[in-house]
């Protein structure tokens, strides 16, 4: 599959990098809600003429859902000469709402998918990195929709279970874990013990009308802003360099040589065929 030119490798069909996840996944590329740092682009940029970024997010989209769908997407972005290098997975989020909600996965339903989404990847020769969910802002969702607090499908305790359990899967299995229920709260001063910032139970009455401390993280409670993104971007870049070093873009070869190092007559002779 590797090409020469001038002692230079490069490889023609340029390995992957997916992004699989729900709707936090498929807004990474999304300007909306003004935001100042595009998650999906700034991989791009990272991995440009190194590892071509597949952008897979199903809003909406559980575990369950997940499972049955991969195989299609891994089929498709493996075939011929491509390859995936490494895949960041990010489910949970909807899979944790309430047992009456129809995205609910029971823990248990919830463990066993990540571990067949994530042995699937590794079955197509994909590093992976999991990821759990983020802290869920129940200050804002209420005051998003005003009324009892119990309608809220969703929690921040609940988001910590699943994301222990894909921490949990991760250790089992050897691969990365980005750990952003813990990432989030540490980024404002928060430390085991204490309130727990967005948590409707924590936040003392007359302030459940103030922006909580995470609400510059998440937009709607749920979704990211720019600065929740950039969280969970350097946290995947910190796993990277830890765990899987050899996929540093600093670290990987271009898509064909530096313009230098590539005149015409070296392309016509060596990459007419590729």
């Amino acid at each position: 599959m590797d090409k020469t030119i001038n002692s230079i490798t490069y490889n023609p069909y340029l390995p992957k990098l997916l992004l699989f996840g729900d709707s936090i996944t498929q807004r990474a590329y999304s300007y909306a809600e003004g935001k100042t740092f595009v998650f999906g682009a700034a991989f791009s940029d990272d991995y440009l003429r190194r590892l071509n970024v597949v952008h897979r997010g199903f809003s909406g989209y559980n575990s369950e859902q997940g499972r049955y769908i991969l195989p299609g997407i891994i089929e498709a972005e493996t075939s011929g000469n491509h390859s995936i290098a490494l895949a960041t997975v990010f489910f949970g989020s909807n899979d944790a709402v309430i047992p009456s909600n129809s995205q609910y996965v029971s823990p248990e339903r919830f463990e066993e998918n990540v571990r067949f989404i994530t042995k699937a990847l590794l079955d197509a020769g994909s590093r992976v990195i999991l990821v759990g969910p983020a802290p869920h802002d129940e200050v804002h969702r209420n005051q998003l929709f005003p009324g009892d607090p119990a309608d809220n499908p969703r929690s921040t305790l609940r988001n910590r279970q699943y994301g222990d359990i894909v921490g949990k899967v991760a250790a089992e299995l050897n691969v990365g874990f980005v750990d952003l229920w813990h990432a989030f709260l540490e980024n404002v001063g928060w430390k085991e013990g204490d309130p727990i910032p967005g948590r409707l139970k924590d936040t003392p009455p007359e302030d459940r009308d103030k922006p909580s401390r995470i609400a510059h993280l998440l937009c709607d409670g749920l979704h990211f802003t720019g600065d929740g993104y950039r969280i969970w971007y350097n946290s995947v870049v910190n796993v990277i360099k830890e765990q899987y070093p050899e996929l540093e873009p600093r670290k990987l070869p271009f898509l064909y040589p530096e313009w230098q190092a590539a005149t015409v007559e070296d392309l016509q002779k060596n990459v007419q065929k590729d």
